[in-house]
């Protein structure tokens, strides 16, 4: 996803559908867990029933699709209001080529 506030001039604008826009944000928290947790991983963390510091261990440690349903719909939520508030401000999604 390439956020943009470009004028119109350099991109077809495309009104999007309620749907697609949850298309969207379910796609985006998927990839923006993911990265965490690759981050996460290569700072040193692992899986662990509870977050230790100490050990670097953490439940959301996982991929997205072996996260939680609680803490996917969070991450859904999140991602679905920020994609809001930036429509909102008169911000679009431009998909690169």
């Amino acid at each position: 996803i390439n956020w943009s506030q470009q004028p119109e001039a350099f991109g077809k604008t495309v009104e999007l559908k309620e749907n697609t826009l949850k298309v969207i944000a379910l796609e985006a928290s998927k990839r923006a867990h993911n990265n965490w947790v690759n981050t996460m991983v290569n700072e040193g963390w692992r899986y662990g029933q509870r977050v230790n510091k100490i050990d670097r261990t953490s439940p959301l440690c996982v991929s997205w699709e072996n996260l939680a349903e609680t803490y996917r719909k969070n991450e859904y939520r999140r991602m679905l209001g920020l994609i809001t508030v930036l429509n909102e401000m008169g911000m679009s999604i431009v998909k690169k080529d």
